[in-house]
């Protein structure tokens, strides 16, 4: 059903983007689907994306892909989804090859976690991209790296911090206080830490200060916002269509904030006082035909006109014509429901015309009362009498479509990703401190100490 529904989407929208393929048994491999807003919003907002698997999203253990990039009130917003039965580098060149064909323009940057087979894919499809990594899911191994006692450290935590952390310094500063930092705490033969300082150019905010809007995916992980935001109205037993009917769901909730706070800003500067302007300088951009029809009106903070050509943060913007989102959108609905919709319309129609019409005759309006009764009573006694319908034939009465007669996708079985299995993993120091912090262990009725029990105890032994 999920096939024969997005494939009627794609051959009813001319926006719309879907493709899939099968393994050798039939079962469905990888799934892709992006509508017309999301490609509008990747034209405005798409010079710098984020993917990042989620799983435990469905029950067959297809890993969910969400593509996020960032709109004018630096929200995250889903440019793009699909669901991969394998995380291989061909898994992922297929999903970028589509993902380009689909939307025709690469973008500028692609952030991804430190996962090698996405590394080589977005090498082999996107050569033209700067590929960068998430510097939360290198912070947060930092800990580990290091040990205990230097994660302690409020001096070095601050020190390491400073010059991670910022966009600020230039390439020559960054890596003179790396080195000063590894000399004074003694970490020159670390490892981790001289892997990540060779891979400075791939993850250090100093080295991308020439790639635009790169500062917006530089203080936390946007992937991880986006999973937990799917996440929160999906779990490891929905089926595909179920997974659908919620990821639909999730985009009218993105898309109503998102519209919500082009109104607010279109509205006016809320955000600015009676006297707060003489803080600002005003920018009036005219010529902004030559992307999309209208102007636009900017407020930049004095003191931090200095960075505008570092892509400082745009602290108020006032839409004076231009709005990324002016398309309506698109609702897709089969004949089937077209024709209830309208059926129901007239229903509705009819019943505020008998109202009005006997307004003033109260024993009209009671024999039309008494034969509206009878009709529910009528319904009421027909819907007690069906039959019970599965879960697969309710599924079809809702998106209104009859299941096929011959199966030519099936649903995938026996995948196994990082995040299935038994969930055994070698766990880090930090991992086994946290677990045991919260553990009691029995003490020895006759020592008082933990380990043993009374039978065991040495005292008693000796």
């Amino acid at each position: 059903m999920v096939v024969q529904r997005l494939s009627g989407k794609k051959n009813c929208c001319d926006g719309y983007s879907f493709e899939y393929t099968v393994n050798s048994n039939g079962e469905l491999d990888r799934l892709f689907w992006a509508d017309e807003i999301s490609k509008k919003n990747y034209l405005a907002f798409g010079d710098i994306i984020s993917f990042d698997v989620t799983f435990k999203t469905n029950k067959y253990n297809m890993v969910f892909v969400p593509f996020t990039a960032i709109d004018n009130h630096c929200r995250n917003v889903t440019v793009g989804a699909t669901l991969l039965s394998s995380e291989s580098i061909e898994s992922y060149s297929w999903l970028l090859q589509v993902f380009l064909d689909s939307f025709g323009i690469a973008p500028k940057v692609v952030v991804t976690d430190q996962d090698a087979a996405m590394k080589q894919a977005i090498s082999l499809v996107l050569p033209n991209s700067r590929h960068r990594l998430c510097m939360r899911h290198i912070m947060k191994k930092l800990a580990d790296k290091v040990g205990a006692t230097l994660c302690n450290n409020e001096n070095f935590k601050r020190n390491v911090c400073d010059i991670v952390w910022t966009d600020a310094i230039s390439q020559s500063e960054f890596e003179m206080q790396w080195e000063l930092i590894m000399k004074e705490y003694d970490l020159e033969t670390n490892k981790w830490l001289c892997d990540m300082f060779e891979m400075r150019y791939d993850w250090i905010p100093a080295y991308y200060m020439d790639e635009p809007l790169s500062v917006l995916m530089r203080t936390t992980s946007r992937s991880e916002t986006e999973n937990h935001f799917f996440c929160q109205v999906s779990n490891s037993q929905l089926s595909l269509v179920e997974l659908f009917s919620h990821f639909d769901h999730c985009m009218e909730i993105q898309r109503h904030n998102g519209r919500k706070n082009d109104h607010d800003t279109r509205s006016g500067v809320a955000y600015l006082k009676s006297n707060a302007e003489e803080d600002f300088v005003r920018f009036s951009v005219f010529d902004f035909n030559a992307y999309i029809p209208g102007s636009l009106e900017v407020l930049f903070k004095k003191e931090e006109l200095q960075d505008f050509q570092r892509n400082t943060w745009l602290i108020v913007g006032r839409d004076v014509g231009v709005n990324p989102r002016t398309a309506p959108i698109s609702t897709f609905d089969n004949d089937k429901n077209s024709k209830l919709k309208g059926i129901s319309r007239e229903i509705t129609l009819a019943g505020e015309y008998l109202i009005n019409s006997y307004a003033t005759d109260v024993d009209e309006l009671i024999k039309v009362r008494d034969q509206m009764n009878i009709m529910i009573k009528q319904a009421d006694e027909t819907r007690y009498k069906r039959t019970h319908l599965s879960k697969r034939d309710r599924f079809a009465a809702i998106l209104g479509y009859d299941q096929p007669s011959e199966v030519t996708v099936r649903v995938p079985s026996g995948i196994k990703n990082k995040g299935c299995g038994s969930h055994k993993w070698i766990k880090s120091q930090k991992e086994i401190a946290i677990s045991r912090s919260g553990k009691k262990y029995k003490e020895c009725k006759v020592c008082h100490k933990q380990c043993h029990n009374i039978r065991t105890c040495p005292e008693l032994q000796e």
